[in-house]
Protein backbone atom coordinates (compact mmCIF):
# COMPACT_ATOMS: atom_id res chain seq x y z
CA UNK A 1 0.00 0.00 0.00
CA UNK A 2 0.92 3.74 -0.67
CA UNK A 3 3.07 4.82 2.21
CA UNK A 4 1.61 8.30 4.29
CA UNK A 5 3.77 11.14 5.05
CA UNK A 6 3.04 10.95 8.87
CA UNK A 7 2.86 8.30 10.99
CA UNK A 8 0.23 6.59 12.88
CA UNK A 9 0.23 7.77 15.84
CA UNK A 10 1.17 10.95 14.52
CA UNK A 11 -2.14 10.70 12.20
CA UNK A 12 -4.43 10.32 15.09
CA UNK A 13 -2.50 12.47 17.73
CA UNK A 14 -3.04 15.03 14.94
CA UNK A 15 -6.95 14.38 14.32
CA UNK A 16 -7.98 15.61 17.83
CA UNK A 17 -5.66 18.58 19.04
CA UNK A 18 -6.82 20.75 21.87
CA UNK A 19 -9.07 23.56 20.58
CA UNK A 20 -8.55 27.28 20.81
CA UNK A 21 -10.72 30.30 19.90
CA UNK A 22 -9.96 33.72 19.31
CA UNK A 23 -11.74 37.40 19.91
CA UNK A 24 -9.93 40.36 18.63
CA UNK A 25 -10.62 44.06 18.93
CA UNK A 26 -10.47 45.70 15.77
CA UNK A 27 -7.35 47.80 16.04
CA UNK A 28 -5.71 44.46 17.14
CA UNK A 29 -6.97 42.38 13.71
CA UNK A 30 -5.92 45.87 11.81
CA UNK A 31 -2.13 45.24 13.19
CA UNK A 32 -2.10 41.93 12.17
CA UNK A 33 -3.57 42.08 8.51
CA UNK A 34 -0.46 44.45 7.88
CA UNK A 35 1.16 41.16 7.05
CA UNK A 36 -2.13 39.47 4.78
CA UNK A 37 -2.79 37.74 8.05
CA UNK A 38 -5.87 37.48 10.57
CA UNK A 39 -4.50 36.65 14.25
CA UNK A 40 -5.46 33.05 14.20
CA UNK A 41 -3.85 33.08 10.82
CA UNK A 42 -0.69 35.16 11.80
CA UNK A 43 -0.16 31.84 14.43
CA UNK A 44 -1.48 28.81 12.23
CA UNK A 45 2.42 27.75 11.39
CA UNK A 46 3.81 28.10 14.74
CA UNK A 47 1.24 25.87 16.44
CA UNK A 48 3.15 22.86 16.55
CA UNK A 49 5.69 23.02 19.89
CA UNK A 50 8.71 21.73 19.44
CA UNK A 51 9.46 21.12 23.31
CA UNK A 52 7.77 18.88 25.94
CA UNK A 53 5.15 19.74 28.38
CA UNK A 54 3.83 17.70 31.12
CA UNK A 55 0.90 17.89 33.72
CA UNK A 56 0.18 15.82 36.72
CA UNK A 57 -2.56 12.93 36.90
CA UNK A 58 -4.77 12.37 39.36
CA UNK A 59 -2.56 10.13 41.18
CA UNK A 60 -0.12 12.89 40.91
CA UNK A 61 2.07 10.79 38.05
CA UNK A 62 3.79 13.05 35.94
CA UNK A 63 2.79 12.64 32.64
CA UNK A 64 4.80 13.99 29.22
CA UNK A 65 3.32 15.62 26.42
CA UNK A 66 4.91 15.56 23.57
CA UNK A 67 5.09 17.03 19.79
CA UNK A 68 1.56 18.83 20.67
CA UNK A 69 -0.34 20.64 18.13
CA UNK A 70 -3.34 23.13 18.98
CA UNK A 71 -5.56 24.60 16.52
CA UNK A 72 -6.49 28.38 16.78
CA UNK A 73 -10.01 29.88 14.94
CA UNK A 74 -11.39 32.83 15.25
CA UNK A 75 -14.91 32.54 16.91
CA UNK A 76 -17.74 32.09 14.44
CA UNK A 77 -20.87 31.80 15.85
CA UNK A 78 -22.55 31.32 12.45
CA UNK A 79 -25.21 27.89 13.01
CA UNK A 80 -23.91 24.60 11.08
CA UNK A 81 -25.11 22.30 8.66
CA UNK A 82 -25.97 19.18 10.01
CA UNK A 83 -23.64 16.81 11.72
CA UNK A 84 -24.60 13.84 10.30
CA UNK A 85 -23.98 14.98 6.64
CA UNK A 86 -21.86 17.49 5.04
CA UNK A 87 -22.88 20.74 3.48
CA UNK A 88 -22.83 20.85 -0.68
CA UNK A 89 -19.75 23.22 0.17
CA UNK A 90 -17.77 21.29 1.86
CA UNK A 91 -18.47 18.33 -0.87
CA UNK A 92 -17.45 20.86 -2.97
CA UNK A 93 -14.45 21.75 -1.06
CA UNK A 94 -13.09 18.06 -0.57
CA UNK A 95 -13.63 17.25 -4.24
CA UNK A 96 -11.11 20.36 -5.31
CA UNK A 97 -8.73 19.44 -2.85
CA UNK A 98 -8.06 15.84 -3.74
CA UNK A 99 -8.10 17.25 -7.52
CA UNK A 100 -5.23 19.99 -6.66
CA UNK A 101 -3.39 17.15 -4.95
CA UNK A 102 -2.61 14.74 -7.26
CA UNK A 103 1.18 13.03 -7.76
CA UNK A 104 3.79 14.80 -10.20
CA UNK A 105 4.35 13.08 -13.59
CA UNK A 106 7.27 10.94 -13.29
CA UNK A 107 6.67 10.16 -9.51
CA UNK A 108 7.82 6.90 -7.78
CA UNK A 109 5.52 4.21 -8.79
CA UNK A 110 5.53 0.62 -7.98
CA UNK A 111 4.37 -2.14 -10.51
CA UNK A 112 1.99 -4.91 -9.87
CA UNK A 113 1.60 -7.72 -12.26
CA UNK A 114 -1.90 -8.93 -12.42
CA UNK A 115 -3.55 -11.58 -14.41
CA UNK A 116 -2.48 -9.90 -18.47
CA UNK A 117 -2.09 -6.90 -16.98
CA UNK A 118 0.96 -4.61 -15.13
CA UNK A 119 -0.41 -1.86 -13.07
CA UNK A 120 1.46 1.67 -12.04
CA UNK A 121 0.93 2.82 -8.90
CA UNK A 122 1.70 5.63 -7.46
CA UNK A 123 3.89 4.55 -3.94
CA UNK A 124 2.45 8.10 -2.75
CA UNK A 125 -1.01 9.08 -2.30
CA UNK A 126 -1.03 13.25 -1.57
CA UNK A 127 -4.81 13.29 -2.99
CA UNK A 128 -5.39 11.07 -0.03
CA UNK A 129 -3.90 12.87 2.94
CA UNK A 130 -5.63 16.23 2.07
CA UNK A 131 -8.59 14.35 1.19
CA UNK A 132 -8.16 12.65 5.04
CA UNK A 133 -7.00 16.08 6.43
CA UNK A 134 -9.80 18.25 4.94
CA UNK A 135 -12.30 15.73 5.89
CA UNK A 136 -11.27 15.87 9.42
CA UNK A 137 -11.15 19.27 9.26
CA UNK A 138 -14.81 19.81 8.49
CA UNK A 139 -16.38 17.80 11.50
CA UNK A 140 -18.58 20.23 13.48
CA UNK A 141 -18.72 19.28 16.78
CA UNK A 142 -21.29 17.73 18.78
CA UNK A 143 -22.87 17.28 21.81
CA UNK A 144 -21.90 13.56 22.14
CA UNK A 145 -18.24 14.32 22.67
CA UNK A 146 -16.22 17.30 23.35
CA UNK A 147 -12.77 16.84 21.38
CA UNK A 148 -13.86 19.48 18.91
CA UNK A 149 -14.95 22.24 21.82
CA UNK A 150 -13.11 25.32 22.53
CA UNK A 151 -11.23 24.71 25.66
CA UNK A 152 -9.75 28.21 25.64
CA UNK A 153 -10.32 32.09 23.91
CA UNK A 154 -7.25 34.12 23.14
CA UNK A 155 -8.14 38.17 23.76
CA UNK A 156 -6.37 40.08 21.65
CA UNK A 157 -5.88 44.08 22.04
CA UNK A 158 -3.46 46.50 20.41
CA UNK A 159 -1.17 48.63 22.39
CA UNK A 160 -2.18 51.63 20.60
CA UNK A 161 -5.51 51.76 22.13
CA UNK A 162 -6.38 54.73 24.31
CA UNK A 163 -7.69 51.90 26.96
CA UNK A 164 -6.55 48.59 26.77
CA UNK A 165 -8.03 47.37 29.94
CA UNK A 166 -11.18 48.32 28.80
CA UNK A 167 -10.51 47.11 25.40
CA UNK A 168 -10.05 43.80 27.26
CA UNK A 169 -12.89 43.74 29.46
CA UNK A 170 -15.49 44.08 26.27
CA UNK A 171 -13.86 41.26 24.79
CA UNK A 172 -14.43 39.13 28.28
CA UNK A 173 -17.80 39.65 28.09
CA UNK A 174 -18.20 39.46 24.51
CA UNK A 175 -16.61 35.86 25.41
CA UNK A 176 -19.05 35.51 28.05
CA UNK A 177 -22.55 36.43 26.70
CA UNK A 178 -21.59 33.95 23.18
CA UNK A 179 -21.00 31.19 25.75
CA UNK A 180 -23.39 31.82 28.56
CA UNK A 181 -26.44 33.69 27.39
CA UNK A 182 -28.25 31.02 25.39
CA UNK A 183 -28.85 32.93 22.15
CA UNK A 184 -26.03 30.82 20.32
CA UNK A 185 -25.93 27.61 19.61
CA UNK A 186 -22.45 27.69 18.08
CA UNK A 187 -19.09 27.84 18.95
CA UNK A 188 -19.83 24.75 21.37
CA UNK A 189 -17.28 24.99 24.40
CA UNK A 190 -15.70 22.08 26.17
CA UNK A 191 -16.71 23.56 30.00
CA UNK A 192 -18.22 26.22 32.13
CA UNK A 193 -15.20 28.37 32.92
CA UNK A 194 -12.95 28.70 29.61
CA UNK A 195 -9.81 29.81 29.70
CA UNK A 196 -9.04 33.56 29.18
CA UNK A 197 -6.06 34.14 28.04
CA UNK A 198 -5.17 38.07 27.53
CA UNK A 199 -2.74 39.46 24.45
CA UNK A 200 -1.31 42.41 24.22
CA UNK A 201 -0.43 43.10 20.33
CA UNK A 202 2.36 45.39 20.21
CA UNK A 203 3.23 46.71 16.36
CA UNK A 204 7.11 47.64 16.82
CA UNK A 205 7.28 49.96 13.83
CA UNK A 206 4.33 52.18 14.94
CA UNK A 207 4.21 51.60 18.70
CA UNK A 208 5.44 53.44 21.75
CA UNK A 209 7.00 50.43 23.42
CA UNK A 210 7.41 52.08 26.81
CA UNK A 211 3.84 52.63 27.43
CA UNK A 212 3.08 49.04 25.88
CA UNK A 213 5.65 47.92 28.84
CA UNK A 214 3.60 50.01 31.15
CA UNK A 215 0.42 48.37 30.02
CA UNK A 216 1.52 44.59 30.04
CA UNK A 217 2.81 44.90 33.99
CA UNK A 218 -0.89 46.83 34.41
CA UNK A 219 -1.87 43.11 33.03
CA UNK A 220 0.36 40.88 35.46
CA UNK A 221 -1.05 42.64 38.16
CA UNK A 222 -4.62 42.15 36.53
CA UNK A 223 -4.48 38.75 35.55
CA UNK A 224 -1.36 37.02 37.02
CA UNK A 225 1.57 36.76 34.95
CA UNK A 226 0.54 33.36 34.07
CA UNK A 227 -2.67 34.55 32.05
CA UNK A 228 -1.32 37.35 29.78
CA UNK A 229 1.51 38.16 27.63
CA UNK A 230 2.81 40.77 25.45
CA UNK A 231 3.42 39.67 21.96
CA UNK A 232 6.02 42.14 19.50
CA UNK A 233 5.54 41.76 15.85
CA UNK A 234 5.77 44.28 12.70
CA UNK A 235 9.29 44.97 13.27
CA UNK A 236 10.20 45.24 9.38
CA UNK A 237 9.23 47.93 7.59
CA UNK A 238 6.88 47.38 4.98
CA UNK A 239 9.93 49.17 2.38
CA UNK A 240 12.02 46.75 3.45
CA UNK A 241 14.75 46.38 0.59
CA UNK A 242 12.83 44.06 -2.37
CA UNK A 243 16.46 41.16 -2.46
CA UNK A 244 15.63 40.45 1.49
CA UNK A 245 14.15 37.04 1.80
CA UNK A 246 12.33 36.19 4.41
CA UNK A 247 10.26 32.92 4.57
CA UNK A 248 6.39 32.68 3.97
CA UNK A 249 5.67 29.79 6.17
CA UNK A 250 1.83 30.66 5.68
CA UNK A 251 1.18 29.71 2.29
CA UNK A 252 1.37 25.93 3.24
CA UNK A 253 -1.38 26.72 5.65
CA UNK A 254 -3.49 28.61 4.16
CA UNK A 255 -4.07 26.75 0.93
CA UNK A 256 -5.34 23.95 2.90
CA UNK A 257 -8.94 25.13 3.13
CA UNK A 258 -9.93 25.13 6.90
CA UNK A 259 -13.95 24.30 6.31
CA UNK A 260 -14.03 24.17 10.25
CA UNK A 261 -17.66 25.85 11.33
CA UNK A 262 -17.15 27.81 7.99
CA UNK A 263 -19.71 27.56 5.11
CA UNK A 264 -19.84 29.94 2.29
CA UNK A 265 -22.60 32.73 2.75
CA UNK A 266 -21.15 32.98 6.27
CA UNK A 267 -22.03 36.62 7.67
CA UNK A 268 -19.95 38.52 10.11
CA UNK A 269 -19.74 36.66 13.59
CA UNK A 270 -21.97 37.89 16.56
CA UNK A 271 -18.83 39.58 17.89
CA UNK A 272 -19.61 42.54 15.71
CA UNK A 273 -22.79 43.31 17.68
CA UNK A 274 -20.95 42.95 21.01
CA UNK A 275 -18.82 45.79 20.18
CA UNK A 276 -14.97 45.63 20.66
CA UNK A 277 -14.46 42.25 19.07
CA UNK A 278 -13.34 42.35 15.08
CA UNK A 279 -15.99 41.41 12.54
CA UNK A 280 -12.93 39.46 10.43
CA UNK A 281 -12.57 35.88 10.65
CA UNK A 282 -9.61 34.07 10.36
CA UNK A 283 -9.45 30.94 8.41
CA UNK A 284 -12.13 31.29 6.37
CA UNK A 285 -12.77 29.41 2.87
CA UNK A 286 -10.78 30.22 -0.04
CA UNK A 287 -12.55 31.78 -2.49
CA UNK A 288 -13.05 28.42 -5.51
CA UNK A 289 -13.85 29.04 -9.46
CA UNK A 290 -17.26 28.80 -11.08
CA UNK A 291 -16.20 25.29 -12.73
CA UNK A 292 -18.38 22.30 -11.91
CA UNK A 293 -17.51 20.35 -8.38
CA UNK A 294 -15.32 17.05 -9.04
CA UNK A 295 -16.39 15.70 -5.76
CA UNK A 296 -18.23 12.13 -5.86
CA UNK A 297 -21.83 12.15 -6.10
CA UNK A 298 -22.34 8.76 -4.15
CA UNK A 299 -20.04 7.62 -0.77
CA UNK A 300 -19.37 4.11 0.42
CA UNK A 301 -21.12 4.69 3.38
CA UNK A 302 -23.80 6.42 2.01
CA UNK A 303 -27.18 4.28 3.11
CA UNK A 304 -29.38 3.13 0.32
CA UNK A 305 -32.38 4.19 1.69
CA UNK A 306 -33.31 7.56 2.19
CA UNK A 307 -30.33 9.15 -0.11
CA UNK A 308 -31.85 11.52 -1.15
CA UNK A 309 -31.08 13.44 2.35
CA UNK A 310 -27.54 12.52 2.41
CA UNK A 311 -25.89 12.87 -1.17
CA UNK A 312 -25.80 15.04 -3.74
CA UNK A 313 -26.85 15.22 -6.82
CA UNK A 314 -24.50 16.76 -9.91
CA UNK A 315 -27.44 19.36 -10.63
CA UNK A 316 -26.96 20.47 -7.16
CA UNK A 317 -23.50 20.85 -6.93
CA UNK A 318 -23.51 22.82 -9.92
CA UNK A 319 -26.00 25.18 -7.95
CA UNK A 320 -23.92 25.73 -4.99
CA UNK A 321 -21.83 29.06 -5.70
CA UNK A 322 -19.91 30.68 -3.15
CA UNK A 323 -20.59 33.50 -1.69
CA UNK A 324 -18.10 36.52 -2.18
CA UNK A 325 -19.53 38.38 0.60
CA UNK A 326 -18.50 35.18 3.08
CA UNK A 327 -15.46 34.17 1.49
CA UNK A 328 -12.36 35.01 2.34
CA UNK A 329 -9.33 34.72 -1.03
CA UNK A 330 -5.64 33.33 -0.04
CA UNK A 331 -3.82 36.20 0.75
CA UNK A 332 0.03 35.92 -1.26
CA UNK A 333 3.00 37.95 0.00
CA UNK A 334 1.93 36.96 3.65
CA UNK A 335 4.03 37.91 6.79
CA UNK A 336 6.09 41.23 5.02
CA UNK A 337 6.05 43.31 8.41
CA UNK A 338 7.66 40.75 10.09
CA UNK A 339 11.59 39.41 10.54
CA UNK A 340 12.97 36.03 11.77
CA UNK A 341 12.85 37.97 15.29
CA UNK A 342 8.98 37.98 15.01
CA UNK A 343 8.79 34.43 13.79
CA UNK A 344 10.65 33.29 17.21
CA UNK A 345 8.29 36.09 19.27
CA UNK A 346 5.26 34.36 17.55
CA UNK A 347 6.87 30.69 18.30
CA UNK A 348 7.33 31.62 21.94
CA UNK A 349 4.33 33.26 22.84
CA UNK A 350 2.01 30.13 21.61
CA UNK A 351 4.67 27.64 23.28
CA UNK A 352 4.34 30.27 26.78
CA UNK A 353 0.10 30.00 26.12
CA UNK A 354 0.67 26.67 26.07
CA UNK A 355 3.26 25.28 28.51
CA UNK A 356 2.21 28.02 31.15
CA UNK A 357 -1.90 28.57 30.21
CA UNK A 358 -3.58 25.92 28.75
CA UNK A 359 -1.85 22.26 29.68
CA UNK A 360 -2.19 23.66 34.04
CA UNK A 361 -5.86 24.66 33.02
CA UNK A 362 -6.07 20.90 31.64
CA UNK A 363 -4.65 19.38 34.54
CA UNK A 364 -7.05 21.48 36.47
CA UNK A 365 -10.11 20.54 35.38
CA UNK A 366 -9.24 17.21 34.71
CA UNK A 367 -8.35 17.04 38.52
CA UNK A 368 -11.45 18.93 39.64
CA UNK A 369 -13.75 16.12 37.32
CA UNK A 370 -11.79 12.93 38.90
CA UNK A 371 -12.65 14.83 42.33
CA UNK A 372 -16.60 15.64 41.01
CA UNK A 373 -16.98 11.92 39.59
CA UNK A 374 -15.35 10.34 42.93
CA UNK A 375 -17.49 12.13 44.97
CA UNK A 376 -20.82 11.29 43.43
CA UNK A 377 -19.65 7.67 42.51
CA UNK A 378 -19.09 7.40 46.44
CA UNK A 379 -15.61 6.22 45.97
CA UNK A 380 -12.48 6.47 48.05
CA UNK A 381 -9.95 6.12 45.26
CA UNK A 382 -9.79 8.44 41.78
CA UNK A 383 -10.74 7.16 38.73
CA UNK A 384 -7.38 6.24 37.60
CA UNK A 385 -7.31 2.95 40.34
CA UNK A 386 -11.05 2.65 40.94
CA UNK A 387 -12.64 2.30 36.74
CA UNK A 388 -13.41 -1.29 37.48
CA UNK A 389 -15.97 -0.24 40.25
CA UNK A 390 -18.02 2.37 38.15
CA UNK A 391 -20.22 -0.32 35.96
CA UNK A 392 -23.65 0.30 36.52
CA UNK A 393 -24.31 3.64 34.47
CA UNK A 394 -26.05 6.23 36.71
CA UNK A 395 -29.02 8.89 36.17
CA UNK A 396 -30.91 8.15 32.81
CA UNK A 397 -30.61 10.30 30.12
CA UNK A 398 -33.45 12.40 29.27
CA UNK A 399 -35.38 12.75 25.98
CA UNK A 400 -35.70 16.11 24.12
CA UNK A 401 -38.65 17.03 22.84
CA UNK A 402 -37.40 18.32 20.06
CA UNK A 403 -35.45 15.04 19.06
CA UNK A 404 -36.40 12.05 17.11
CA UNK A 405 -37.93 9.56 19.17
CA UNK A 406 -35.41 6.72 18.42
CA UNK A 407 -31.97 5.76 20.70
CA UNK A 408 -29.85 8.30 18.95
CA UNK A 409 -32.52 11.14 19.80
CA UNK A 410 -31.42 10.56 23.31
CA UNK A 411 -30.08 13.60 25.74
CA UNK A 412 -27.97 13.84 28.88
CA UNK A 413 -27.92 16.44 31.17
CA UNK A 414 -25.34 18.52 30.87
CA UNK A 415 -24.53 17.82 34.87
CA UNK A 416 -24.95 13.89 34.00
CA UNK A 417 -22.10 11.44 35.41
CA UNK A 418 -22.05 9.81 32.07
CA UNK A 419 -21.11 13.36 30.28
CA UNK A 420 -18.69 13.95 33.17
CA UNK A 421 -16.68 11.11 32.49
CA UNK A 422 -16.79 11.46 28.84
CA UNK A 423 -15.32 15.00 29.55
CA UNK A 424 -12.69 13.80 31.33
CA UNK A 425 -11.74 10.80 28.68
CA UNK A 426 -11.47 13.46 26.31
CA UNK A 427 -9.45 15.80 28.07
CA UNK A 428 -7.01 13.03 29.06
CA UNK A 429 -6.93 11.80 25.34
CA UNK A 430 -5.95 15.36 24.01
CA UNK A 431 -3.03 16.01 26.55
CA UNK A 432 -1.99 12.11 25.68
CA UNK A 433 -2.91 10.39 28.70
CA UNK A 434 -4.09 7.15 26.94
CA UNK A 435 -4.29 4.80 29.57
CA UNK A 436 -6.82 7.38 31.62
CA UNK A 437 -8.47 7.93 28.67
CA UNK A 438 -9.16 4.60 28.03
CA UNK A 439 -10.36 3.76 30.98
CA UNK A 440 -12.75 6.63 31.24
CA UNK A 441 -14.11 5.58 27.43
CA UNK A 442 -14.37 1.98 28.76
CA UNK A 443 -16.60 2.97 31.99
CA UNK A 444 -18.63 5.77 29.67
CA UNK A 445 -19.30 2.60 26.90
CA UNK A 446 -21.05 0.92 29.80
CA UNK A 447 -22.81 3.67 30.91
CA UNK A 448 -24.13 4.82 27.31
CA UNK A 449 -24.76 0.71 26.06
CA UNK A 450 -26.97 0.18 29.31
CA UNK A 451 -28.69 3.65 28.90
CA UNK A 452 -29.20 2.74 24.95
CA UNK A 453 -27.75 6.22 23.99
CA UNK A 454 -26.01 4.66 20.51
CA UNK A 455 -24.34 8.02 19.44
CA UNK A 456 -22.94 8.50 22.73
CA UNK A 457 -21.51 4.97 22.60
CA UNK A 458 -20.81 4.86 19.43
CA UNK A 459 -18.30 7.50 20.28
CA UNK A 460 -17.11 6.17 23.40
CA UNK A 461 -16.29 2.70 21.44
CA UNK A 462 -14.48 4.82 18.81
CA UNK A 463 -11.90 6.74 21.24
CA UNK A 464 -11.85 3.69 23.61
CA UNK A 465 -10.04 1.85 20.59
CA UNK A 466 -7.92 4.56 19.83
CA UNK A 467 -6.73 5.18 23.33
CA UNK A 468 -5.85 1.48 23.62
CA UNK A 469 -3.80 1.44 20.50
CA UNK A 470 -1.82 4.39 21.03
CA UNK A 471 -1.13 3.23 24.07
CA UNK A 472 1.59 1.45 22.83
CA UNK A 473 3.99 -1.29 23.86
CA UNK A 474 1.38 -4.12 24.24
CA UNK A 475 -0.28 -2.48 27.21
CA UNK A 476 -3.87 -4.28 26.01
CA UNK A 477 -4.65 -5.94 22.41
CA UNK A 478 -5.96 -3.23 20.17
CA UNK A 479 -9.62 -3.61 20.39
CA UNK A 480 -10.79 -3.79 16.35
CA UNK A 481 -14.26 -5.56 17.74
CA UNK A 482 -14.92 -1.44 19.35
CA UNK A 483 -14.24 0.37 16.03
CA UNK A 484 -16.22 -1.95 13.27
CA UNK A 485 -19.41 -1.65 16.12
CA UNK A 486 -19.22 2.23 16.43
CA UNK A 487 -19.01 1.90 12.12
CA UNK A 488 -22.24 0.67 12.67
CA UNK A 489 -23.99 2.07 15.12
CA UNK A 490 -23.00 5.63 13.27
CA UNK A 491 -24.12 4.41 10.16
CA UNK A 492 -27.06 1.83 10.66
CA UNK A 493 -28.56 3.31 13.76
CA UNK A 494 -27.76 6.94 13.78
CA UNK A 495 -27.67 7.56 10.27
CA UNK A 496 -24.65 9.64 10.93
CA UNK A 497 -22.20 9.37 7.77
CA UNK A 498 -20.05 11.78 8.69
CA UNK A 499 -19.01 10.16 12.06
CA UNK A 500 -19.14 6.64 10.28
CA UNK A 501 -16.03 8.05 7.81
CA UNK A 502 -14.52 9.58 10.29
CA UNK A 503 -14.43 5.95 12.42
CA UNK A 504 -13.61 3.84 9.13
CA UNK A 505 -10.64 6.87 8.28
CA UNK A 506 -9.07 6.16 11.93
CA UNK A 507 -10.05 1.90 11.83
CA UNK A 508 -8.28 1.55 8.63
CA UNK A 509 -4.91 3.40 9.40
CA UNK A 510 -4.76 1.75 12.36
CA UNK A 511 -5.50 -2.13 10.63
CA UNK A 512 -2.79 -1.25 7.55
CA UNK A 513 -0.39 -0.42 10.44
CA UNK A 514 -0.33 -4.10 12.22
CA UNK A 515 -0.17 -5.42 8.13
CA UNK A 516 -4.17 -6.32 8.27
CA UNK A 517 -4.72 -4.39 4.94
CA UNK A 518 -7.70 -6.97 3.74
CA UNK A 519 -9.47 -5.72 6.76
CA UNK A 520 -8.61 -2.21 6.41
CA UNK A 521 -10.23 -2.30 3.00
CA UNK A 522 -13.13 -3.90 3.85
CA UNK A 523 -13.61 -1.95 7.33
CA UNK A 524 -16.23 1.20 5.50
CA UNK A 525 -18.14 -1.06 4.12
CA UNK A 526 -18.32 -3.70 6.89
CA UNK A 527 -22.23 -4.42 7.62
CA UNK A 528 -22.09 -7.01 9.90
CA UNK A 529 -20.91 -6.92 13.64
Amino acid sequence: MAQCVQSVQEFLQDSFVPMVAVLCSKEADRVSRKNKLSFPELLRPFCRLLSEGHIRDPNNQLQTVKNLRICVNAVNTNPVSSPAVLSPAQYRQLGEVVSSCQPLEGAAATTFKTGDYNLNLSVTTPWFEAYRESFLQSMPASEHEFLNHYLACLLVVSSTEAVPVEQFLKLSQEQHRIQHSGEYTHPRWFIPNTLKYYVLLHDVSEGDEQRAETVYEDMKQRYGPQGCYLLKINSRAVSAEEDEQIPDPWSQYLHKNNLRYQDPGDAAPAAEKGGGASDEQGGSLAQTGDGESSCLNSHPLQLEADSSSTSLNEAEMKQVKPDADGVAPVAVGHGSCLTLNDHDRIRQFVQEFTFRGLLPHIEKNIRQLNDQLVSRKGLSRSLFTATKKWFGGGKAPEKSMSEPKSACGLLYPPEAPELQIRKMADLCFLVQHYELAYSCYHTAKKDFLSDQALLYAAGALEMAAVSAFLQGGGARPYPAHYMDTAIQKYRDDCRNMVLAERCALLSAEILKNQGKYSEACHAPHQDDQ
